[in-house]
């Protein structure tokens, strides 16, 4: 069998052509390649004394060759330049990974922050109204010198105003949404 015709069997080629881009319709393709190159095994052992930039550019080589090319060289520099492109290629596949699974995270993240500010939106008429309703209670405080007659007049303007069980649920329906805390809704 020609070696030609082995490394076609293999697919080496084929393998190490980028998948397509690296969005989420297509990680399982990005994962399938990943899982493919760890199989062929850890470059790092092999390339540990050698420099980055030097691995970089040999897998930049061997890269550029059309897989029969690679027989033109010997074993020993055949095996360097395909050691170099699986290891760069593991990395850059990881990095690609990496990145999609970050831009993902971040539109879960943009998302849960617009839903936010549309409750917030929702609420601000409520919030609007809770102030007036306590600014009444603290002017009915202000202007009765009385304790029992103020007493009177605050559950007055509570009772006014739907009552203090009512106040106290929309209360708590505002602070919910207090402050930046949009992760509740990451995962809606």
């Amino acid at each position: 069998m020609a070696a030609s015709a082995r490394l076609t069997d293999v697919g080496l080629a084929w393998r190490l052509i980028f998948p397509k881009s690296a969005s989420l319709t297509h990680l399982e393709e990005w994962l399938d390649k990943l899982s493919w190159l760890v199989s062929l095994g850890n470059m790092d052992r092999v390339l540990k004394d050698i420099p980055y930039a030097k691995i970089k550019h040999l897998a930049a080589e061997a890269h550029a060759l059309h897989a029969t090319n690679l027989w033109d060289f010997t074993p020993p520099k055949r095996f360097t330049l395909l050691v170099c492109l699986i290891h760069h290629t593991t990395v850059s596949t990881r990095d690609e990974i990496v990145q999609m699974f970050l831009r993902r995270m971040n539109k879960f993240q943009d998302r849960a922050k617009e839903e936010l500010e549309l409750i917030r939106g929702r609420e601000r008429a409520m919030t609007e109204r809770l102030i007036d309703v306590f600014a009444d209670v603290l002017q009915t405080t202000k202007d009765t010198p009385d304790d029992a007659e103020m007493g009177k007049g605050v559950r007055d303007v509570l009772d006014q105003s739907g009552g203090a069980a009512s106040l106290l649920t929309q209360c708590e329906q505002v602070r919910e949404h207090h402050g930046n805390r949009h992760q509740p809704f990451i995962w809606r």
